[in-house]
């Protein structure tokens, strides 16, 4: 397609920075709707194409029309569960920002599977697809990966900017991530790394993060987990640093290790500044 989780990295790449110009909600779900079609062809074993009138620029103009008007007369409702996935900063009701977002989403998702599928004719109802180009597909995938790591770096800058509990989880979670991903992607071409620097180190930098969130939870005090953050800060920094100088002599090195690298070390570093300044204003307050 690429397969629809793919789709969520443009969504939020895109979205999230434009979220006060577009109902990011609505341009998330609009770029994966699309695949609604060959969800409902496989599973019902319809005599029906995979790629058929949805992943069309008209079908996908329309179908991102009636998302955006059923997104619209449902913010009431959504809003607060939007807000609270710092989704959106305040309710909107601009019909504008919804049907922008839902025909560019929709749109984006077929463009990006033209290049992949020679079944879709994206510009129906001419019987062709000029954009098909197989050629792109390791390309295509790639930048959804990146598109998804830089999305996730932003979103999550949101979270431990908000709520430092669930930023410290959210950054456990990408470190957990982030080792299956290295293990599963380089494992055997990085045969000079150890096992454990691919995987155990970033499996135990994720539980420390977790282990400080949980900290915050239960002692409701933000002086408990800086110790462990900056701990995790410091390992982070030196795990980061031989695993890239590892790769790099190896030759094995690619532009999606090093955006994975970098934004892991980034949102460490996020996750100190903020604890940090947590810690500062709990002091002036006391």
């Amino acid at each position: 397609m690429p397969f629809t989780p793919f789709h969520l990295g443009p969504a939020l790449a895109i979205g999230l920075p434009l979220r006060k110009h577009i109902h990011v909600p609505t341009f998330i779900i609009a770029n994966i709707i699309v695949d609604i079609e060959p969800f409902i062809a496989l599973t019902f074993n319809l005599n029906y194409p995979l790629h058929g009138y949805l992943h069309t620029l008209i079908g996908a103009f329309a179908i991102g029309l009636v998302l955006s008007y059923l997104m619209h007369v449902s913010e009431e409702i959504l809003s607060p569960l939007w807000r609270r996935l710092l989704l959106e900063s305040e309710p909107c009701y601009n019909l504008r920002a919804f049907a922008i977002a839902g025909v560019s989403g929709a749109i984006l998702h077929v463009l990006m599977d033209s290049p992949l599928y020679s079944d879709i004719k994206p510009l129906y109802p001419i019987p062709i697809n000029p954009l098909y180009n197989p050629g792109l597909t390791i390309i295509i995938y790639d930048a959804c990966i990146f598109l998804g790591i830089l999305g996730l770096l932003y979103y999550f800058y949101l979270v431990v900017r908000e709520t430092l509990r669930y930023g410290l989880m959210l950054l456990g979670l990408f470190y957990i991530t982030g080792s299956l991903y290295m293990f599963n992607t380089y494992i055997h071409g990085l045969r000079d790394i150890s096992l454990t620097l691919c995987v155990k180190a970033p499996m135990i930098l994720g539980l420390m993060n977790l282990t400080a969130s949980i900290l915050i939870f239960i002692k409701k005090n933000i002086k408990v987990s800086f110790p462990a953050v900056l701990l995790c800060c410091l390992i982070a920094i030196a795990w980061l640093s031989y695993v890239c100088w590892k790769v790099a002599l190896t030759g094995a090195i690619t532009p999606l290790l090093i955006t994975l690298a970098v934004s892991l070390g980034i949102a460490q570093a996020l996750t100190a500044l903020f604890t940090y300044r947590r810690g500062c204003k709990a002091r002036n307050v006391v």
